[in-house]
């Protein structure tokens, strides 16, 4: 795989990165912060939803056991009736709570699971991102450093071999770099090959394709990129 060469690097790079990266911070808070609001969301729906069948299980169990206890009651007076509504109320609703404490621990449980899967998807979002981003300052090096699409030329060159047909696709705008370079290019990857120079607006600036009747290199810069990506941080690329 042909690589990315800046052999102006460090001046290149200055002049390159015109991003304004409070928007890139930005956009990458912003990421974080919505998956930390789904979370709180969900945490939030989860609770009042406990909360709506504890209340409900406690008045319908306050209901029944006065209900209950009344008419166990009467026949000894509205005292006492009174009473043995309160014991009815407790009981019942103690043993529902019981029965109850699972389903809230399995909510509970669900709840972390969703979160985790929350928290994943955001990193996942943040690092696809930063390789977005990669991509794009990549771009700026190349547009303000002639040598790396001749570089990028030159060992694409070298990789196909000496084959009699060779057809050489490259950005409009690198045209006038390429056809000044070509004779140098040719010599330094030994080729004596006629060469068809095309020139192909999907192709971006300082990256190039070649292709010969055995097949073709991809020296793209959104290639290389991807492959690094890849190579780096595979799950994006999933």
């Amino acid at each position: 795989m042909p690589l990315i060469r800046n052999q102006n690097a460090q001046n290149a790079a200055s002049r390159a990165v015109a991003l304004d990266m409070v928007d890139v911070r930005a956009e990458a808070d912003a990421l974080l912060a919505s998956a930390r609001a789904e979370v709180a969301q969900m945490r939030a729906s989860a609770l009042q939803d406990i909360e709506v069948e504890r209340q409900r299980v406690f008045d319908e169990s306050r209901a029944k056991g006065f209900a209950e206890g009344e008419e166990a009651g009467r026949a000894s007076g509205l005292e006492a009736g009174h009473a043995e509504a309160l014991n009815q109320t407790v009981g019942p609703y103690s043993e529902i709570i019981e029965k109850l404490v699972p389903a809230w621990i399995e909510q509970f449980e669900q709840f972390g699971t969703e979160r985790e899967r929350l928290f994943e998807e955001a990193r996942r979002d943040v690092l696809q991102f930063a390789v977005d981003i990669a991509a794009r300052v990549v771009h700026r090096i190349v547009e303000c450093d002639e040598s790396i699409c001749i570089a990028q030329v030159t060992e694409a060159l070298q990789i196909i071999g000496r084959p009699s047909q060779v057809r050489l696709s490259i950005n409009p705008l690198d045209r006038n770099v390429i056809s000044d370079a070509l004779p140098g290019i040719l010599e330094k990857a030994a080729l004596t090959t006629d060469l068809e120079l095309f020139e192909d607006e999907q192709v971006t600036r300082g990256g190039c394709i070649v292709s010969t009747p055995l097949g073709e290199v991809d020296a793209t810069v959104e290639t290389q990129v991807a492959r690094i990506a890849e190579a780096l941080v595979p799950e994006v690329q999933q």
